[in-house]
């Protein structure tokens, strides 16, 4: 008796409507996402392995290497700071800073950006950072 060996059917998997999947999604993601482009000084911000993402804020002062302070994206002498910090204050009730400084400023600059923003009435202060990848 002669039995029929049903065959084994090896079915063949096109990779061609996978990977047009794969480039409709890619352009997808692409066209629709934004790019936040931070404008200003150039800084190179240090490194923290406990660095938190922060939330946008309405008060950004910006420090880069050669001791150029900005407020917000505008450039400011360091003499006008506190006034127009203060004018920022009593405008918008805000009470956080963020400080965007070049991981080469010096530490005296930075303090005393940190007193006038203490004596111009804020109560938070934040330092942006960038977080380290782990090693």
């Amino acid at each position: 008796m002669k039995l029929h060996r049903t065959r084994k059917i090896n079915p063949l998997l096109s990779m061609t409507p996978l990977i047009d999947c794969v480039f409709l999604l890619l352009i997808f993601f692409l066209l629709t996402s934004m790019f936040i482009e931070e404008s200003g000084l150039l800084i190179n911000l240090p490194e923290s392995a406990s660095a938190e993402p922060v939330k946008e804020q309405n008060v950004i002062v910006s420090i880069n290497n050669n001791g150029q302070v900005e407020l917000n994206g505008q450039s400011v002498m360091m003499e006008k700071l506190k006034e127009k910090l203060v004018v920022i204050r009593s405008e918008t009730n805000q009470e956080e800073v963020v400080i965007r400084a070049d991981k080469t400023v010096q530490l005296e600059l930075l303090v005393e950006v940190i007193d006038i923003i203490k004596s111009s009435g804020f109560q938070a202060l934040d330092i942006r950072t960038v977080s380290k990848g782990p090693k």
